[in-house]
């Protein structure tokens, strides 16, 4: 169960990238010969190699190109290639000046290379900023070219620019546990969980007004237990249609509601339909984290109620992932006719995805469509699970048969025959106790280098750490400089920038410092 506690907050905290710490998996290394780029911020891609040379003629005897893989710094230039007229040109961005050929003509050399994240042809923004440039092409003469430069890193210092968190709001909300907005609105929608309510802040953090109140319908007994989620139907513009999960005294429920436009500042309680609940014999563990998929569908992760037997079992709905089809014209939902359990007699077939503890946290990159998972640990370790876009869903991902990547239940010998193992999981050694997935960033207020990066925190240890996954090795880097034992959620506004949510009921914006 999340374990939250409140302490003071400084109104603005620096945090900066650097490189990976102890638990982060191996990924790929750079190479000091050939330049190839890690995964790790700030490390250089390098250089192409030089397209082929004239005819005719003796190769020279050039050193053998060194490309550093920091920083994107000059090599020196590859061994003289033959050719009469060493005219042709390197591929790349940058050119490197050229190697003697033998007629005396240079010939350009290859250039530094752009980095999947970057934003022009120097790199520059990349999180692997810009390599080295490869040699020039030599003559028979055998000098050789000098190596093209390199992309230059965010101010030149090889990591991303430090970030920094902006209070907004810390005198007029009880609790705030999450915030979202429709797409394109600069409203803030945020959920007070302790008061059974949804306020609209403006973009600095105004409250504006109280949009939704159900403090006479909730329940907050329970540590995690209260107004938990909220997701905007993607039609909302036309519609006035949203989602939201809350709990009761027995209940763990999901409902609509509508509201007459887009722009509405207040909700009518009457327009509640409820679509979706589940009996909640604790109210530890409970999940409740909803939203819309690229396919439409609406998933609901629910945790296993601290009940570790609903992880691995399909009669119930609780520590699952739901998939399911709703209809802001009709009440209650339909089952998709290809969701993974169907045709199990015995499974409920809203059943998308099992074996997931306290799934807090889940978001789908808006670009990619890979869902992010994050999945809070027992006792031992937390956990980042993600489904590509391309899968159908079924997965097991193995509560409480393991722990992250460990056995579980039985601590020793279990039986991982078709279980999804995390791409990413630590162990609680430093102060960590219960993951915080936030986003995979896909705004445009912070640094380039951010883009495509899942954010997630720990509490109570306050680390906030940023994790890449090309599909087969994820790449975990600290962001240093912060230290947040009180944060308990992560938002995402109306433009994709990140919210971050305290116990100490304060609301800030992430900003570029």
């Amino acid at each position: 169960m999340l374990r939250f506690s409140c302490f003071l907050a400084a109104q603005l905290l620096t945090l900066s990238a650097c490189s990976s710490d102890s638990n982060t998996p191996s990924g790929d290394k750079p190479d000091a010969q050939t330049g190839a780029g890690g995964a790790t911020r700030g490390q250089g891609s390098g250089g192409g190699a030089a397209l082929d040379a004239g005819s005719g003629g003796t190769a020279g005897a050039g050193p053998d190109a060194s490309l550093p893989s920091d920083g994107g710094a000059p090599g020196s230039g590859g061994a003289g290639v033959s050719g009469s007229a060493g005219t042709n040109s390197g591929a790349g961005g940058v050119k490197g000046s050229g190697g003697t050929a033998a007629g005396g003509t240079s010939a350009a050399g290859s250039g530094g290379v752009t980095s999947d994240a970057g934003t022009d042809a120097s790199g520059n923004g990349g999180r692997n900023n810009g390599g080295a440039g490869g040699g020039g092409i030599a003559g028979s003469s055998g000098s050789t070219g000098s190596g093209g430069s390199g992309g230059a890193p965010d101010s030149g210092t090889g990591v991303c620019k430090p970030l920094a968190l902006k209070l907004l709001n810390a005198t007029d909300l009880d609790t705030p546990v999450y915030g979202t907005a429709p797409k394109g609105d600069s409203r803030i929608f945020v959920l007070e969980r302790g008061a059974g309510r949804i306020s609209i802040l403006d973009a600095t953090g105004k409250k504006l007004s109280t949009f939704l109140d159900i403090s006479k319908k909730f329940n907050s007994a329970g540590f995690e237990s209260g107004i938990l989620a909220l997701e905007f139907h993607p039609s909302f513009a036309t519609n006035g249609t949203f989602y939201v999960t809350y709990t009761t005294a027995s209940l763990l429920r999901v409902s609509r509601f509508t509201v007459p436009s887009a722009t509405a500042s207040v909700v009518d309680t009457q327009t509640e339909s409820v679509v979706i609940e589940t009996a909640q014999t604790s109210h530890h563990n409970t999940g409740g984290a909803l939203h819309f998929g690229p396919d439409g569908m609406l998933y609901i992760a629910i945790g296993d109620a601290d009940t570790p037997a609903n992880g691995q079992d399909m009669t119930v709905i609780n520590s699952k992932m739901l998939r399911i089809a709703v209809d802001p014209a009709k009440t209650g939902y339909t089952i998709p006719a290809d969701n993974p359990f169907v045709s199990n007699a015995t499974a409920r077939h809203e059943i998308w995805a099992l074996g997931l503890r306290e799934p807090y946290r889940f978001w789908f990159d808006p670009d990619s469509k890979d869902l992010y998972i994050a999945d809070v640990g027992d006792a031992s370790h937390e956990e980042i699970d993600v489904v590509p876009a391309a899968t159908s869903g079924g997965a097991n991902f193995g509560w409480p048969i393991m722990e992250g990547t460990y056995c579980h239940t039985p601590a020793t010998g279990c039986d991982e025959t078709g279980l999804t193992q995390p791409v990413y999981d630590y162990p609680h050694t430093g102060g960590e106790s219960a993951i915080i997935g936030a986003s995979v960033y896909r705004g445009t207020a912070l640094p380039a280098c951010y883009r495509g990066s899942y954010l997630f925190g720990d509490y109570p240890s306050g680390r906030i750490d940023t994790l890449t996954f090309n599909g087969t090795m994820p790449v975990v880097t600290p962001v240093s400089g912060l230290a947040d034992p009180n944060l308990v959620s992560f938002g995402v506004d109306g433009n994709g920038e990140l919210l971050v949510f305290n116990y100490d009921e304060s609301v800030y914006r992430i900003v570029s410092e």
